[in-house]
């Protein structure tokens, strides 16, 4: 197929005759190639095929944009991070245009010309939408638009992103397409995800997206590294980015590193479509973005790999659907998907080929997911009531049972959540993200990056479970009181305090992060962390109230008020506006909310690098016994003088003293003792000694 083809901005532009453009799978055979390429492509349909389209001045009446989301957009540089924050109201077509037309939410006038002025838009009741439509218009003239007004604008953009908070109605079920539409359809389109037994919302049932000036979609791959459509039905251009294929290494590899926690937290975390980089910023680095102008009546398809972004210039309607074809099929089997969020979608790709071949039989065994590319795809099944046997049952009766059984259990979703195995190094549930090792055991992606003698490998994979010591793996947690799996100790010399990668949060534990190649930490009990600094100067920490701004929703965080232990808690709302956050506490359904300064931010922690030398160089990752201790601590010699020391134990469970050792000379001045020398002056005492209190006594 030879098609009229045009370049710009790195992205080609197809030009298809209505006999290229009317068999959509044919065609994107043919392109295959190109989009492979470049990531995304443009596609202008035929002129006939425009004027084919009815008018939508019924149609979009029926659109009802509820719960927009308002995008906080937080950063500097050309790195940033979106926030997406409900608003709570519906708009009609009608009233969103009038929002969009607002001073404040129109892009720039040209030079020498001022912007238009509107009233701000009034709430209406539902049975007032006739009287907003009265004289209505959805049609926009986008003539301004211009491949240098674009580009203008896209500077200011970049520019300005920062400064306010666009509405953008995304994510809303429904289509404008009609359905005797045959021809691209953006909601029946012919692809192997019409095989599916279940709908699932912009998958294979189409979304509609209601954008304004600056409203931003970005930097993001595909669920399950589909093919997907975007038409703008009506309205200004779109402005889409996109990074090549061969580049997609490049590009995750550079935002790794610009975010590192969030990576460390979930390896798919450009697919939460809220890390957004400057095509300046990526070329800094070497990696081209490709660009290009989306205009009404113009279709959009993004390819699998193929990373993409892009920001609305106003007022506009598009409908966007996924889909598949069976070129998709390896890079399905091969898709990773994100485990942190809770609508993240997964395939069972096996599932769908036997339904793509007509085969309504269930497989042998349960479906499952793709080994460890992602544990989270399968089809879940109810549980079963126990059967109890009745003689008098008819055979015939039997069968239908079972045939009524077997198509039910066909019926259910291919996406589903995960039955995690049992984590080899705690006895924490498996509801956290897990990998897998080559000999296939599991553990938490927590517990690997933590344990000193375990990590994750290029390829995902947990590595250096059997390097794990046996004197590790019986070490008690004082959190859950269990020796199963193995824990991490606080870095002080002193301390023998343990505790399960996944107890360090609920703990108090601090977790410092040290400079090298892969994941390495250094830890301090709440006993031995430095104290909280006063909420006057974590306010005024720019660090800590960047970190605290960009908390997203399932985070876990430390907080601490004044008088009271460190607790945890899993974020449920950041709410930007007030300063603070709703917080669950871990292990109960209760929720407080927390101002942003009585966080435990990891950005203010009154700990020098001195202190952390110290720390690297008394732990060495060794585990410490009781017996350790107790022998780093025997008199050097019977000539010296010891001094005699007294220690204060602390409660790790009922006190609130947030602290270090407490030293006392007796009979004389005090003397100043440096950390990092080896106290040299106690006999432990292991009969008297606890794994919470340890007890000591001058003379042996």
């Amino acid at each position: 197929m030879e098609l009229k083809t045009v370049w710009s901005g790195g992205i080609p532009t197809f030009y298809p005759t209505m006999d290229q453009f009317k068999d959509f799978a044919k065609f994107i055979e043919s392109v295959d190639k190109y989009g492979m390429e470049t990531g995304i492509i443009k596609v202008v349909p035929p002129k006939e095929w425009v004027d084919s389209q009815p008018p939508l001045d019924e149609t979009v009446k029926s659109i009802k944009i509820k719960n927009p989301i308002m995008q906080d957009v937080n950063g500097t540089g050309g790195l940033y991070k979106l926030h997406n924050i409900e608003k709570q109201r519906t708009y009609n077509i009608a009233s969103w245009r009038q929002v969009c037309e607002e001073a404040e939410n129109q892009p720039p006038a040209k030079r020498g010309q001022a912007r238009k002025v509107t009233k701000k838009a009034k709430r209406s009741k539902i049975n007032d939408d006739g009287d907003q439509f009265s004289g209505f218009d959805y049609r926009f003239d986008a003539q301004e638009f211009t491949p240098e007004r674009c580009e203008e604008l896209e500077r200011i953009y970049w520019k300005s992103l920062t400064y306010s908070s666009p509405m953008y109605g995304a994510d809303m079920p429904g289509s404008l397409f009609e359905d005797d539409c045959k021809v691209w359809n953006v909601a029946h389109l012919d692809n192997i995800l019409n095989n599916l037994r279940v709908n699932i919302p912009g998958v294979n049932t189409a979304y509609l997206y209601c954008g304004m000036w600056k409203s931003t979609f970005a930097w993001h791959l595909e669920d399950m590294d589909l093919y997907s459509i975007n038409y703008i039905h009506f309205g200004a251009p779109k402005y889409w980015y996109s990074i090549s294929q061969q580049d997609r290494h490049k590009f995750y590899n550079l935002m790794k590193e610009m975010w590192p926690q969030e990576h460390s937290r979930c390896k798919e975390f450009l697919r939460h479509k809220t890390f957004h980089a400057s095509p300046a910023l990526l070329a800094q680095h070497g990696i081209k973005v490709n660009r290009t102008i989306h205009y009404q009546n113009e279709f959009m398809i993004t390819f699998p790999y193929g990373y993409h972004s892009g920001f609305n210039f106003g007022y506009n309607v598009a409908e966007s659907v996924n889909f598949a074809t069976e070129a998709w099929l390896p890079f399905g089997r091969e898709s990773k998907k994100c485990r942190c969020i809770s609508d993240s979608v997964g395939i069972d790709v096996d599932q769908l080929i036997r339904w793509m071949k007509g085969d309504d039989a269930l497989p042998l065994t349960p479906p499952h997911s793709n080994d460890e590319k992602d544990s989270e795809q399968g089809s879940e099944q109810e549980p079963r009531a126990k059967r109890r046997k009745v003689a008098s049952r008819p055979r015939k009766q039997k069968q239908q049972q079972q045939q009524q059984q077997q198509k039910q259990q066909q019926q259910q979703p291919v996406f589903s959540s995960t039955q995690y195995p049992q984590c080899q190094l705690c006895p924490n549930p498996g509801d956290w993200d897990m990998v897998k090792s080559r000999t296939g055991k599991y553990a938490h992606r927590q517990c690997a990056r933590l344990i000193p003698e375990t990590s994750l490998s290029s390829q995902d994979r947990l590595v250096g479970l059997e390097n794990v010591p046996k004197a590790r793996t019986v070490l008690r947690c004082l959190q859950c009181g269990l020796t199963k799996g193995a824990c991490v100790q606080c870095s002080e010399p002193k301390c023998v305090r343990a505790y399960h990668a996944t107890c360090v949060e609920t703990a108090g534990m601090l977790q410092i992060p040290l400079p090298g190649p892969r994941d390495h930490f250094e830890f301090l009990c709440r006993f031995h962390r430095p104290k909280r600094p006063p909420p006057q100067v974590v306010e005024k920490d720019l660090h800590s109230i960047s970190w605290a701004y960009s908390l997203l929703p399932g985070e876990i965080v430390q907080g601490q008020l004044d008088g009271s232990d460190i607790f945890a808690g899993r974020v449920v709302e950041n709410r930007l506006s007030e300063g603070m956050v709703l917080l669950q506490l871990a292990g109960s359904d209760d929720t407080i909310e927390l101002e942003w300064k009585w966080l435990r931010s990891p950005h203010c922690l009154n700990i020098n690098d001195a202190h952390i030398q110290r720390l690297i160089k008394s732990s060495a990752h060794a585990v410490k016994t009781k017996s350790h201790v107790a022998q780093s601590r025997k008199l050097p010699s019977p000539d010296s003088n010891p001094v005699q020391l007294s220690f204060k134990p602390v409660d790790p469970v009922n006190s609130t003293v947030d602290g270090d050792w407490v030293v006392e000379a007796l009979g004389y001045d005090p003397q100043v003792l440096e950390y990092c020398e080896p106290l040299k002056y106690m006999y432990y005492l292991p009969q008297k000694s606890s794994l919470v209190t340890a007890r000591y006594l001058a003379e042996p």
